[in-house]
């Protein structure tokens, strides 16, 4: 269950909240290994944006089509109004800050290049990029626009990141394969249901200004934690 705190850091007026949730930092041992090392980050397809329109009959949708006509659907119109509004996807955002802070504190060097991936499996990926050394994986899982259950007037823009990072050189003992996470995280952030929570059109309206503000804030809110408590070493178990 998750905990909701408001997070200050955030624009006042976008009451974002948090769901707090285990993360699972570098031990000290992974920390010291990192020094002087390369690191590349991931690229990955776009998460689908799923965005709940106040004017379609949902209903009658499900009867049509089915939970996939409406999950088309939805996935369509968030595709419109990123696109429309020039609203980027957030993972290179992530992924830049992140590697940043890794150069920063541990010595890394940058690769230029992104490696780009469409499997989940640690394993599989280095086996597909047998040149990297450390990968930093930063990504969003679930991003979408919806109404609140209790006020459909007022809309909530939920947002699910997750963080790994990944030792290219590190061979399992019992399958002999490289590829072990060495530091991961999830991190999610959501609209609270406030009497100044949003309207669809309050969300989209000045070139959808007010989900840009939100979205940019929970970006940046997930990479302070990511940085704080993940990326930052804790003492070996």
């Amino acid at each position: 269950m998750c905990s909701m705190k408001l997070l200050p850091v955030f624009v006042a007026a976008l009451d974002v909240a948090a769901c707090s949730i285990q993360q699972h930092p570098l031990t000290s041992n992974a920390a010291a290994s990192l020094r002087g090392r390369r690191v590349a980050t991931t690229a990955r397809p776009p998460t689908p944006f799923f965005v709940t329109e106040p004017d379609k009959n949902y209903a009658s949708m499900f009867a049509l089509s089915g939970a996939i006509g409406i999950a088309v659907s939805k996935s369509d119109a968030g595709t419109r109004i990123l696109r429309e509004n020039g609203i980027a996807n957030p993972d290179p955002y992530m992924a830049q800050q992140l590697s940043n802070d890794l150069q920063r504190r541990y010595g890394l060097q940058l690769e230029r290049q992104a490696v780009y991936i469409t499997d989940d499996d640690p394993k599989q990926i280095v086996a597909a990029h047998p040149e990297a050394d450390l990968l930093l994986d930063a990504w969003i899982n679930n991003l979408s626009l919806l109404p609140f259950s209790h006020n459909p007037s007022k809309y909530q823009v939920r947002y699910t990141a997750y963080l790994r990072l990944i030792d290219a050189k590190i061979v399992d003992h019992i399958d002999e394969k490289k590829g072990r996470v060495i530091a991961h995280g999830k991190c999610n952030r959501f609209l609270a249901e406030t009497p100044s929570a949003p309207t669809y059109d309050e969300l989209l309206a000045n070139g959808a200004q007010r989900l840009k503000d939100t979205l940019a804030a929970a970006a940046q809110s997930c990479v302070d934690e990511f940085r704080s408590k993940v990326l930052t070493e804790s003492p070996n178990p």
